[in-house]
């Protein structure tokens, strides 16, 4: 865990992984930080993810996370 924390903080990119089930996603300390999202929140929905991604598009984010699910 402390090698993959380490290369994405050193490559500049972050992960995460989506439950269906759930709906919930769950981002890497780096997603976190680059995409400037409290340290303390690790989970969150998918439409808010790609808010995260996109801010300036939320109806491209939208349509995206409906895309995930059909």
């Amino acid at each position: 865990v402390q090698q993959m924390q380490l290369a994405q903080k050193v490559a500049r990119i972050g992960s995460w992984r989506w439950d269906r089930r759930t709906d919930e996603v769950t981002i890497s300390a780096e997603a976190q930080r680059l995409l400037r999202l409290r340290p303390t929140l690790t989970r969150l929905s998918l439409e808010d993810l790609f808010l995260a991604v996109l801010p300036e598009d939320p109806a491209t984010a939208f349509l995206w996370a409906s895309d995930t699910r059909a």
